[in-house]
């Protein structure tokens, strides 16, 4: 079975592929300057002389406040980055042709061509708004889903799952008795 996908990457998506990468990242950075500033706070002010509840209240209020701003400082920087380069032309929008085999992904564009082998798949996550096929940590092919027809999205779910639980089975060493 194979098929070809046609794409069009553009700013948009690349902007969602940019926050999935931060995503965890800040996430966990805005609960550690939580922590931080909530509980240096709670005890300044009880240090103040202020009731211990009334501490831990205001610590922890200022402690959100300080964690939300954090994350929205990370998703505002990641929107100026992205933008910047595109209003440079270092990123552009660009076409890719991906097919999708028993061999594993190959991709077509006007920047060239290339095959990442089932093997090399390190994941693939799925989104709401597009498939992600990990070759590296923070590399990955991008195929947006609001530019598939809903049938062409099943198919693409059920061949990725298909070849990509294949080679990860194929992979698995036996267990020894």
């Amino acid at each position: 079975m194979q098929k070809v996908y046609h794409f069009t990457i553009t700013k948009k998506d690349n902007l969602r592929y940019n926050y999935l990468l931060t995503q965890k990242r800040l996430f966990g950075a805005s609960l550690l300057t939580l922590a931080i500033i909530g509980a240096v706070l709670a005890l300044i002010r009880y240090a103040q002389g202020l009731a211990p509840l009334d501490s831990l209240l205001q610590g922890a209020l200022l402690g959100v406040i300080a964690a939300v701003l954090f994350l929205v400082s990370g998703f505002l920087s990641t929107f100026l980055r992205i933008s910047n380069l595109y209003k440079k032309k270092t990123l552009t929008d660009f076409t890719v042709d991906f097919t999708v085999d028993k061999t594993g992904v190959h991709a077509t564009s006007e920047r060239g061509e290339s095959t990442l082998l089932w093997k090399n798949v390190l994941f693939i996550r799925e989104t709401k708004t597009a498939f992600y096929i990990f070759y590296d940590k923070t590399r990955a092919n991008v195929m947006p889903k609001d530019q598939l027809p809903a049938e062409d999205v099943k198919n693409l779910r059920s061949t990725l799952a298909l070849y990509y639980g294949k080679s990860r089975a194929a992979q698995k060493t036996p267990e020894k008795k």
